[in-house]
Formats: C-alpha cells, sequence, structure tokens
C-alpha cells in the first residue's frame, strides 16, 4: 500500500502540550513537543481544535479561508492511529497516544455489557471514563495555579461528556454555544487574566460526515470558520498565541464494503464494533 501513511513524531499528540509550554506550563516532554513543532514562546495561548480540517481538506479549498491561508505557518501534521475523533481529541489532552489511553476508535465492545458503545457518548456502556481512561490529561499535571488559568470552551453539553472526563479534566469549564460566543468568551478568558484557552468547533467535521467535505455545505462552514477565526485574532489581548489544529482530516468514501455480505467474516464473531473505517470483529 504505497499511499499508506503512518503516523510521525510530527502529531496532533505533541500540540496541546507545545502550545502550553509556550506560556511556561510545562509537563513532561512539553519543551521536546514544542521544539518539534516550531512554536514559540508566549505571554497567553490560544489553542482552537477543528474537528475534521485536514491538511489537504485545507489545502484544496484555501480559496475560502484568506484568514487561514494568511497565518505564519500552515504544516501538515499526522494524526493517530486510528485517525478518530475520540482516539485524536484523547491524544491532544494527554499527550499519549491510543494504545495508552485505551481510546483506540469511534466504538467498542464494552466488557460489562457486551455490547457497542461509543467513546464519544458513553451511552449504555457500564463503565467510568474515568476507571477507563486512567492516563492524566496534561491539565491534570499541571500545578493547580496553573490549571486554574487555563479554560476549555465548548457547548455546555459537551463539558461532563465521557470524551470530555477522558481527554480533558482538569481546565475550568466555560460553556459556549455558537462559535461567535467561543470566540467571545476565549477573549473575554484571556483579557482577564487566563492564560490558556481552549476552544472547540465541530460543525465541520459534522458537514464533512453528512455531505462530503468537497460539498458547498461544507465549504460554507469553512468560511465561516475563517471569518471567526479573523474575529478571534482582533479580539485576543496583545502578546497571545493563536495554535490551530485539528484532530483528523476527511476523505470522501466512494467505495464502501458490507462485511455482512462475507460469510467467513461471521465465523466466530461476536460483535462488529469499531467504525466504518476501522472495523473490528
Amino acid at each position: 500500500m504505497s499511499e499508506w501513511l503512518l503516523p510521525g513524531q510530527r502529531s496532533v499528540r505533541a500540540t496541546l502540550s507545545a502550545a502550553l509550554d509556550a506560556v511556561g506550563f510545562g509537563t513532561p516532554g512539553s519543551s521536546a513537543d514544542r521544539e518539534l513543532l516550531g512554536i514559540p514562546q508566549a505571554d497567553r495561548v490560544c489553542f482552537v481544535l477543528v474537528d475534521g480540517l485536514g491538511f489537504h481538506n485545507l489545502e484544496a479549498r484555501s480559496g475560502h479561508a484568506r484568514t487561514l491561508r494568511s497565518w505564519s505557518s500552515v504544516e501538515p501534521l499526522t494524526t493517530v492511529a486510528p485517525s478518530t475523533t475520540a482516539a485524536a481529541i484523547t491524544a491532544v489532552g494527554t499527550g499519549a497516544l491510543p494504545g495508552q489511553t485505551a481510546m483506540t476508535s469511534y466504538a467498542l465492545k464494552s466488557p460489562v455489557t457486551g455490547e457497542n458503545f461509543s467513546l464519544i457518548k458513553w451511552e449504555g456502556s457500564g463503565l467510568d471514563p474515568l476507571a477507563w481512561q486512567t492516563h492524566p490529561t496534561l491539565f491534570e499535571q499541571l500545578p493547580s495555579e496553573q490549571a486554574r488559568q487555563c479554560v476549555l470552551i465548548q457547548p455546555r453539553e459537551f463539558v461532563a461528556s465521557g470524551l470530555t472526563q477522558c481527554a480533558l479534566r482538569g481546565a475550568r469549564a466555560l460553556p459556549a454555544k455558537t462559535l461567535e460566543d467561543r470566540v467571545e468568551a476565549a477573549a473575554k478568558a484571556l483579557r482577564g487574566g487566563g492564560s490558556v484557552a481552549y476552544l472547540y468547533w465541530g460543525e465541520l467535521d459534522h458537514a464533512g460526515h453528512g455531505k462530503g467535505w468537497m460539498s458547498d455545505e461544507w465549504v460554507s462552514e469553512l468560511e465561516g470558520l475563517d471569518a471567526a477565526m479573523s474575529a478571534l485574532a482582533r479580539a485576543l489581548p496583545k502578546g497571545t498565541l493563536i495554535v490551530l489544529t485539528a484532530d483528523h482530516g476527511m476523505v470522501d468514501v466512494t467505495q464502501r464494503y458490507d462485511v455482512a455480505e462475507l460469510a467467513t467474516l461471521a465465523q466466530q464473531v461476536s460483535l462488529v464494533s469499531g467504525e466504518e473505517r476501522a472495523v473490528h470483529l
């Protein structure tokens, strides 16, 4: 498979670690991560994670993203394996790879119920997310006075979700619904004495999964994101570094295989889990 790209050292795993180190909030390995990614020191940092915004996706539609195109450094990183949201966001939030965090897919077989459960929603899993993912997050590794200067900006329903508990516990939650609300919340928090704001946006990923990343809907979401990032740059206090990354990129699936049509795959199989791109038997 000549086109198969393996995860490399320049990985999304290192992004939040490097961003925290930029403001002097070091954790084990963070200085090496910052050097690896070439992130400068700063007074404050606004870390923006855009779900599904791959380097090649952005490159192909850069004409719709004038602000992102103009930023000083747009370089490709590899994501983790498997390249799915729960695995990658937990890698970002912990600085650890999926094999260390047990966040190894979109869905897995619960050892309690024997059924599928989502590592994003955790409904009906019979599991405590904190008992499942025991690796400390980067925010948990900070001294308490530094952790109090970190805010996590996301929708209210995400604040206590299983994925947030696994990936980002330890930062102060600051609920905000729309992208404009989150931009305003990040600027306000950093103008008010905070050092780190983590801002998440997932609508681009939703558009890609629903309509494909080459769709008009995806491009419209990209244009909205770009406008919001321009507003963010204007609103943040002087001396703030913006670090924007994604958890993974996107491909539009053109060929599908149905495992139910392959009788040999059903032999001695108790459950089909994982996700469409990385099925577990």
